[in-house]
């Protein structure tokens, strides 16, 4: 049995984006005090049984996160739009599983069932200066505002129940077969205040949508010597519909689709010189059908589309290498090519707009790692790494880019049977990034991000009993 409980708490002052510019960790003054406090908690449990012909594993989870934040939109330092966010999301998980034992017979099966429970309810306000609302240009800057609240309640039940059994032929070939049931059910509230004092009513609706599927999956694998295995696989994929609640005052221009995907891949696993080398590599293909676009709107409020067809192509390979007792030297590599066979967004505000042979948002080139270990018989730990991301587009219309970089982290500590503590320095030499970018709404000719974490020191500890 394994319990853990995980408590965090932020208190970050400014809100989460920043003019992309020379120096982005200079903070404009919006006239506004920003706030983005997050307080979340998880607890977990986890238990392992074993009986004389079957293991059963049972996984219980509750997340829970509250969010406070108060976000200035003008960079002007007029404070023409702000934004308050207060949002609550509680969910609850619980997986058991059932399989067979860790044994030489050629048969292997396992069974089981998911249930996931979640309640999001969240209130947004749009504070706005009545100068930018007045069509008549008449009413000047700072002498009132305008609030336009929306309040949203999403419930979401998730069920799912999987199968998967496998044989081995000879002792080198085993076929395997799984099949997974999915149906999603999210209901949400919705109200719309809108703006009575320039005609615009308020906008409310209930609304749920429930979605299933079956999802099938299918590897053969040939160990052709103890050191060297090769496999080919396909599976389908599935992510469920939802309701992606902004600005839309409607339930059609919330919900978007489930997204479905059939992945086929090869690659084989090796291992060389008694364990001391290990080499794995594959190749993969995916098409994808109602690929699901993330995107921000007018008013920096998340949203979702569908793309009716997309493809993802590539491969990986990763070496563990041991060439001493405690230093270990893992790498890795992964290339990944996408595109949009179709999508064409003919409701864009600029006109119709044909993304068709893009690549797909937030999916770099490459990703690469370099990581060295190195563990002391009495308790002496020391860990650096590289991380390479390569070109990467966060929008469809492949305008909004983030260069390849590199970030380099280290970690050092001590390491006995019932504890250990480190401390550890994330992005040693500062290297800005950008994890997001889209266009400032208040004036399109800039850019506004989301900038990666700057250099970050801490302490890791763990006790075990």
């Amino acid at each position: 049995m394994t319990f853990s409980v995980t408590v965090e708490t932020q208190d970050n002052g400014m809100g989460r984006f920043v003019l992309v510019d020379d120096d982005p960790f200079d903070i404009p003054d919006k006239n506004i005090d920003e706030i983005g406090d997050v307080d979340a908690d998880t607890q977990s449990l986890r238990i392992k049984y074993r009986a004389p012909w079957f293991e059963l594993t049972s996984v219980s989870a509750r997340y829970s996160n509250e969010l406070d934040q108060i976000m200035g939109y003008d960079f002007s330092g007029m404070n023409l739009m702000s934004m308050r966010y207060l949002g609550d999301d509680t969910n609850y998980s619980q997986e058991i599983c059932l399989s067979s034992l860790e044994s030489d017979s050629p048969f292997k099966w396992l069974v089981g069932g998911y249930y996931f429970s979640g309640e999001l309810i969240y209130g947004l306000t749009m504070i706005y200066d009545a100068a930018i609302l007045d069509p008549t240009g008449m009413t000047p800057p700072g002498l009132m505002t305008i609030e336009d609240p929306t309040y949203t309640t999403l419930d979401t039940n998730t069920y799912a129940i999987f199968g998967q059994t496998g044989y081995t032929f000879f002792d080198k070939l085993t076929l395997t077969a799984g099949l997974r049931y999915d149906r999603d059910k999210k209901e949400t509230d919705y109200y719309h205040q809108g703006f009575t004092i320039f005609g615009m009513p308020p906008s409310e609706y209930n609304d749920s949508e429930t979605w299933d599927t079956w999802s099938p999956k299918f590897i053969a694998d040939y160990r052709w010597n103890p050191s060297v295995l090769t496999y080919v696989s396909a599976a389908k994929g599935y992510r469920s519909g939802g309701y992606a609640q902004s600005d839309t005052d409607t339930a059609e221009n919330a919900r978007f689709d489930p997204e479905y995907a059939w992945s086929y891949e090869a690659g084989l696993k090796t291992n060389w010189l008694d364990n001391r080398i290990t080499l794995n590599a594959a190749a993969f293909y995916t098409k994808v059908k109602d690929f699901q676009v993330f995107r921000f709107n007018e008013l920096l409020q998340p949203t979702y589309t569908n793309a009716p067809k997309a493809t993802l192509q590539g491969f990986d390979a990763e070496l563990l290498a041991r060439p001493l007792k405690g230093l270990d030297i893992m790498a890795s590599f992964g290339y990944l090519d996408t595109k949009f066979d179709e999508n064409k967004d003919s409701f864009n505000p600029a006109g119709p707009k044909d993304y068709t042979g893009n690549k797909l948002p937030l999916s770099p080139e490459y990703t690469a790692s370099l990581a060295v270990q190195y563990r002391l018989s009495w308790g002496l730990f020391a860990r650096a790494e590289s991380n390479w991301f390569g070109d990467t587009y966060f929008d469809e219309a492949n305008i909004h880019k983030q260069n390849g970089y590199c970030i380099v982290n280290g970690k050092i500590g001590y390491e006995k049977e019932h504890f250990d503590i480190y401390f550890f320095v994330n992005n040693i030499f500062d290297k800005e990034y950008y994890s997001f970018l889209f266009d400032d709404p208040m004036d399109p000719t800039k850019d506004l991000g989301t900038i990666g974490d700057p250099r970050t020191f801490g302490v890791q500890a763990t006790v075990r009993f």
